[in-house]
């Protein structure tokens, strides 16, 4: 793993910002309003010499030695963090019967006479007899969730707890191979990756991941589990086995998609789907990431990865399907895993913790798949037009506009009023890369009025990172990765605050030649970025609702029956383009030929869809005329651009 280097320092061009956005936090901590406390934290508490230990006590010839350097009480906290951090979107685990077995095996390895059957290592890849064998299996899999819980609790113990896990990975990936597959072995693996994603290494996580994926599709075949006759008579222990698979299949997916790397298992290999039992939360979640996994891997193939270029035309309606796709699949999810947007804070006192960041991670991730397919349709569709330059859909433009912000928005207030960014940092800054660099591609699509209303958004995640950087390797590689998109942001916003200063001066001007008025001041207040889009015309504009009001509401639920709240909805890409005129001007070539290439102007024909809302053909990220000419060749190599 790259090691990251130091946090960048500010700009003095944005300490204006900075003590604004402070201003901001301190009036967030008014004592006089009631927030409602949440309950004291179980969380245990772990250092560099716990994980020492453990690693010492490992290498005794006593498995089960290390469980007993801590008492019970501090493994069952551990559990509970693992149960709540992790186990809840991912139930391959079943914490109560592995609570019982850190006390067994804790009380056999304090039995005298019982410590050790095994030759000088029982760690070796076949020795020992099943009772150690178990034991080690129940010593190797609380170790694993000690150092994924420390790195959650302390993400800069990752040094320390790396070596440990590494060596646990590599006992289990022995025995795995050189032994008939184990259940336990192949639930000890998925921890490992989830251990290893946790703390920053998603390659190594993906090929993790993958082993498990193709270790239990060749059990599923061996078994002839996917024939119905053998699945309808299964034990309950199948349906572990079917949480363990469809487990490890989201979390290979998932792995996958961000890296680039090729699934483990081909989709038309997984001949079935999954049947719960159970109702519980945590499997309508593990459900619904089944659905949205085989959304990503039409995504993938359609748009990431076509067999050939497609045509602009069907690659418009592609990303429409799909498009539609998601916001279909958003729509069904069961009312216990909707999220209402930014409106929709934690509160302590209607679910517990676990349950609000199940919600909230199905809605980022919907939103990250409508990005994903309109960023790179977005590219794709018109560059084929003009091969000398970078050119953008301005419709794809402003869906991302919008969902990149709302994205933004509800992350900045997920790290301000809760720990939850702060326990996995890997997982929300993935979010966060992905909303801030699509608003930086809008933005260098914008006119200077339109770019200069997606600053806040993108000075706040900028802050966001720098702040969180301070907690973090993991944000601080990122903000080391963000640091040259801080200076041309900057750089770009001076420049754009100039220009405005000079137009105002020269309309107020003209103003008071014509009119005998004053002249104005550059101290009009801008709209935000959502009125530029949609912003309606006449006596249906509303009026502006301070940031602040909006985030201090309650959940809709708690309201009172007799108000109508209005929630906010995936909004159609029609409705998303209807005001883009105000900023990206005609194009006469679209306002007289259609896509087909038919004279409209003369024969009267209805133009395209773009034709009638004036919008241009092609948008250049380096032309001239968006300002924004350092911002287009840094995300033309950013990494995460190509996601």
């Amino acid at each position: 793993m790259t090691e990251p280097g130091a946090a960048f320092q500010l700009r003095p061009t944005s300490i204006d910002y900075y003590l604004r956005l402070a201003e901001k936090r301190l009036n967030a901590l008014n004592p006089d309003e009631a927030v409602s406390s949440p309950p004291e934290s179980q969380t245990p508490v772990i250092g560099e010499r716990t994980i020492q230990i453990l690693s010492e006590a490992r290498q005794r010839d006593c498995p089960g030695a290390a469980l007993a350097a801590f008492s019970l009480d501090h493994w069952k906290s551990i559990l509970q963090v693992w149960a709540e951090e992790v186990g809840l979107q991912y139930p391959f685990l079943d914490t109560e019967t592995l609570a019982l077995d850190i006390v067994g095996a804790f009380r056999e390895s304090q039995t005298p006479g019982q410590n050790d059957t095994s030759p000088t290592s029982g760690y070796s890849a076949t020795a020992g007899t099943p009772n150690t064998n178990h034991r080690r299996h129940v010593e190797d899999t609380a170790i694993l969730l000690l150092v994924a819980v420390a790195i959650l609790v302390d993400p800069t113990l990752v040094s320390t707890a790396n070596p440990l896990a590494e060596v646990i990975y590599r006992d289990v990936l022995i025995r795995t191979h050189l032994a008939d597959v184990d259940r336990d072995d192949v639930s000890l693996m998925t921890v490992a990756a989830s251990y290893f994603y946790i703390s920053g290494r998603e390659v190594l996580a993906w090929r993790v991941i993958s082993g498990v994926m193709r270790l239990l599709q060749e059990e599923r075949v061996l078994q002839n589990y996917d024939d119905p006759e053998v699945s309808a008579t299964a034990s309950s222990a199948a349906a572990g086995d079917d949480r363990l698979y469809w487990s490890a299949f989201t979390m290979e997916r998932r792995f996958s998609f961000s890296t680039g790397l090729p699934f483990a298992v081909r989709d038309s290999d997984i001949q079935h789907w999954p049947h719960f039992s159970d109702t519980s939360i945590s499997t309508a979640y593990l459900k619904s990431m089944v659905d949205y996994c085989r959304i990503s891997s039409e995504v993938r193939k359609l748009i990431l990865l076509p067999a050939a270029p497609p045509a602009p035309f069907a690659l418009t309606a592609t990303r429409d399907f799909l498009d539609f796709r998601v916001v279909q699949w958003q729509k069904n999810l069961p009312s216990t895993l909707v999220f209402h947007g930014v409106r929709d804070t934690f509160d302590s006192s209607r679910e517990c913790r676990g349950e609000y960041r199940l919600r909230l991670i199905l809605y980022l991730r919907g939103s990250q798949m409508r990005t994903v397919i309109h960023r790179k349709s977005g590219l794709a569709a018109l560059s084929s037009r003009t091969a000398t330059t970078t050119t953008f859909d301005p419709a794809s433009a402003n869906t991302l506009a919008l969902i990149a912000q709302d994205t933004i928005r509800i992350l900045v207030t997920l790290a301000r009023d809760t720990d939850i960014y702060h326990a996995q940092h890997k997982t929300f800054n993935h979010f966060l890369e992905t909303a801030l660099t699509s608003l930086l591609l809008c933005a260098g699509t914008a006119k200077s009025t339109a770019f200069l209303s997606f600053l806040p958004d993108v000075m706040d995640a900028l802050a966001l990172v720098e702040r969180l950087s301070v907690q973090s390797p993991i944000t601080k590689a990122l903000a080391v990765k963000l640091k040259g998109v801080q200076g041309v942001v900057n750089a770009c916003r001076l420049r754009m605050e100039q220009k405005q200063a000079s137009a105002v001066a020269r309309e107020g001007e003209e103003n008071e030649v014509e009119f005998g008025g004053g002249p104005l001041t550059q101290n009009a207040t801008l709209l935000p970025a959502e009125e530029y889009f949609l912003a309606p015309s006449g006596p249906e504009r509303q009026p502006n609702i301070p940031e602040q009001k909006v985030l201090g509401l309650v959940h809709p639920t708690s309201l009172d029956p007799s108000v109508q709240v209005p929630l906010p909805s995936p909004v159609s890409d029609q409705r998303l383009s209807s005001d883009l005129g105000r900023f990206f001007p005609p194009d006469p070539l679209l306002q007289s030929v259609d896509d087909r290439g038919h004279d409209n102007t003369r024969t009267g024909a209805p133009t395209s869809d773009a034709a009638g809302m004036g919008l241009p053909s092609s948008l250049d990220v380096n032309s001239p005329m968006f300002e924004l000419l350092s911002v287009g060749n840094i995300l033309d190599d950013y990494e995460n651009f190509a996601f």
